[in-house]
Parts: structure tokens; sequence; C-alpha cells
């Protein structure tokens, strides 16, 4: 898989932004790369490697992010408006008051994540796991949890 540098993606989302299409990084490799306050709103992520990615404050609505890993990176504060996660591995990720609103998560593994003060309003939860996930003060109003683990 292709590793990008910070750079790269920002000269990545700027022509997609120019062009009107949607930013296209599936399949590609962002381990350990700062991509904080970045906006990838609709961007295509699908199976990108985000391992230890620094995303905090980083726009993430409506991205898809099915199969992606996410294993160690850093989602603090983030936005993730209606943004599509399944599938994907948040193990140990840090996800400390992120907006996760409407979000699909549905067989994503958020083993030992931290999930504390995150909203996951109406988000949809089928088949977690949640196992030794740090959940303080998440607002899981509406949240679909059918068949989720650890909860």
């Amino acid at each position: 898989m292709e590793k990008l540098t910070r750079e790269e993606v920002i000269a990545i989302l700027e022509e997609a932004k120019q062009q009107g299409k949607r930013p296209e990084f599936s399949y590609m490799n962002f381990s350990g790369l700062d991509l904080s306050g970045l906006d990838f709103l609709r961007a295509d992520l699908t199976c990108a490697i985000l391992t230890r990615a620094d995303l905090t404050n980083a726009n993430l609505d409506y991205v898809d992010l099915t199969d992606a890993d996410l294993t160690d990176a850093d989602l603090t504060n983030s936005n993730c408006y209606y943004a599509d996660f399944y599938c994907a591995n948040f193990t140990r990720a840090k996800c400390h008051g992120a907006d996760l609103t409407c979000a699909i998560l549905t067989r994503a593994d958020l083993t030992s994540a931290n999930l504390d003060y995150v909203d996951l309003t109406d988000a949809i939860l089928g088949y977690v796991d949640f196992t030794e996930a740090n959940l303080t003060g998440a607002d899981l109003t509406n949240a679909n949890l059918e068949g989720a683990k650890g909860i």
C-alpha cells in the first residue's frame, strides 16, 4: 500500500474540492501520519491503514472508512457525522469527545478503545465489540446496540 505524506494528502483533498469530486484514498497507508485538523468531508478511505494516525479535530463527516484499520489512532474531538466505519478496527483508538452522531459502526472492533464523552446519538452499533472500551460519559441516545458485545 502506498504511504502518503501530509502534504500529499492536503494536495489531493484540495484538488478534489476544486474539481467537485470525492477525495479517493481507498487502500492507502496513513500509518503514523499527522492528519489533525484536515477536512476529509465525503472522502473514500475504504480499507485505509490509519494505525497510530493523528486525526484530532479532523472532519470525517460522511466519510467511508469501511474495513479501515484505526488501531491506536487518535480521533480526539473529530467530527464523524454519518461516517461509515463498517467492520473498522478501532483497537486502542482514542476518540475522546468525538462526534459520531448517526455513524455506522456495525461489526466494528472497539476493543480497549477510549470512547469517553463520545456522541454516539442515533449511531448504528450492531455487533460491535466494546470489550474493555471506556464509555465514560458517552451519549448512546437512540443508538442501535443489537448484538453488541462488552457493553
